[in-house]
């Protein structure tokens, strides 16, 4: 019932091979009740025995519990959520031993592309290189650093150049964790207010 969640479901609905089945938000959640097109939003992950296909672009804390849901209704799942913690994401890994999941921290083909030349330029470089990734998003965006910038970051320390890690950092602490020369890949992120000067951005 969120941005993402009400933006997909517009998508399923104006598309003519697809079919909106159920909606479903956080348990006591506002939308409850609430009309999504043709269908009412609901709290009770049951809802999902009437798709074939489950789509899920909730908050992290409850990416495993509809993993889980998925897999006991025998579901495949598609998950676009960000800002898990590693137990979370060996927990689906597991589970996709039972069913078809397809998980991305961006589904935008632009930055699948960029993420491409990311890791291609990263094999290009040496030790005398610094990589750091300066994102910016609106107040609204949950995680910091963003899904993005974690899946560039792991694609550049995973091209294999060198020992690449991934740390985050803010503007006062870089001496701290994120010192010159060192080998590692510091995540800088910024939300800001829309304005006149700056508008977030409607994708």
């Amino acid at each position: 019932s969120g941005r993402m969640g009400r933006m997909i479901a517009a998508e399923i609905q104006s598309s003519a091979d697809l079919e909106l089945c159920a909606a479903i938000t956080r348990m006591g959640g506002s939308s409850v009740g609430q009309k999504l097109g043709a269908v009412e939003i609901t709290d009770q992950i049951g809802a999902m025995h009437a798709c074939d296909v489950a789509i899920d672009f909730a908050v992290a804390e409850s990416m495993v519990e509809h993993a889980r849901a998925a897999a006991q209704m025998k579901k495949p799942i598609v998950s676009g959520v960000s800002g898990y913690t590693p137990a979370d994401y060996q927990e689906l890994q597991k589970l996709s031993a039972q069913i078809p999941v397809f998980h991305a921290l961006n589904m935008s083909r632009g930055v699948f592309v960029m993420n491409q030349l990311l890791a291609q330029a990263a094999k290009l470089l040496d030790a005398d290189y610094q990589i750091e990734i300066a994102e910016t998003h609106h107040n609204k965006k949950a995680d910091a650093p963003s899904g993005t910038a974690l899946l560039f970051a792991r694609s550049v320390a995973a091209s294999g150049a060198s020992s690449w890690r991934t740390v985050g950092r803010s503007s006062s602490t870089r001496s701290a964790t994120c010192p010159s020369r060192c080998r590692a890949i510091c995540c800088g992120s910024c939300r800001k207010r829309p304005s006149n000067a700056w508008a977030a951005p409607s994708r």
